[in-house]
């Protein structure tokens, strides 16, 4: 590894580690200090994403085009910070500890997918996933990801939530609601972070900005969860409804 490149991976670590940091900080906290992290964390992701767009529009299209983006993008991104403060309510007793631990958790299985996929796909990665729109991300890595967040999943079943769902609910959950878990949130933030990718392919940018030293901008570092919210929050809807 060059003398640069050792430097990069110095830098994203220590600033990664701080952010994971603050943010595990944020939420467990309080109740108060969640829901400001969350509409700090959303305003900053549409600012950015405002200034992409606006800042690129001409590589967008039609004057119609450029609504859409906007429209749409203003939706993916606002559905995923209301359904972060306010969607597991109901279920989790109104925004409890419950609740904000089983984001936590969310976010730990994002983290889990993408440790597992950059090591196994720097060390084993030979086939490319999707060349023209994340040449790093390989078929390898893809697996390793998801081996690496089911088993993230098992490890949170094993340690709390076996006590926390018999104390809310007076039953344990089962391995296969874990299981599952851990596969739809890998599959998830994947699927995130390809749309992210895509769209910063179309407008020609690295990354959505420079909020955090060697990562990137709040976009760069959020784009799984916009999509891996709504398909979890979808999965516990079902589960609980059957």
């Amino acid at each position: 590894m060059d003398k640069e490149k050792k430097s990069n991976l110095i830098q994203r670590t220590i600033s990664g580690f701080f952010f994971a940091l603050a943010f595990i900080l944020m939420i467990d906290l309080s109740r108060e200090t969640f829901v400001i992290l969350w509409l700090v964390m959303g305003l900053m992701s549409l600012l950015e994403f405002y200034i992409l767009v606006g800042g690129h529009s001409d590589k967008l299209g039609s004057r119609t085009r450029i609504i859409s983006w906007f429209t749409l993008g203003t939706i993916y991104i606002v559905q995923a910070y209301i359904l972060l403060i306010y969607g597991f309510n109901d279920i989790f007793q109104d925004g409890g500890d419950a609740q904000r631990m089983f984001i936590l958790m969310i976010i730990t299985l994002i983290w889990s997918n993408d440790i597992g996929a950059y090591i196994i796909g720097i060390t084993l990665g030979k086939h490319k996933m999707a060349p023209s729109i994340s040449p790093k991300k390989s078929w390898e890595g893809f697996c390793g990801g998801i081996l690496f967040t089911i088993g993230a999943s098992a490890v949170w079943k094993v340690l709390c939530w076996d006590k926390i769902t018999i104390e809310m609910w007076d039953y344990e959950m089962e391995w296969g609601f874990f299981v599952a878990l851990g596969l739809l949130a890998a599959l998830a933030a994947v699927g995130g972070d390809l749309v992210e990718s895509k769209f910063k392919r179309i407008i020609s940018v690295k990354d959505s900005g420079k909020f955090l030293p060697g990562h990137g901008g709040v976009l760069d570092r959020m784009d799984s969860l916009l999509l891996t919210t709504p398909v979890i929050y979808i999965f516990i809807f079902i589960y609980f409804a059957l």
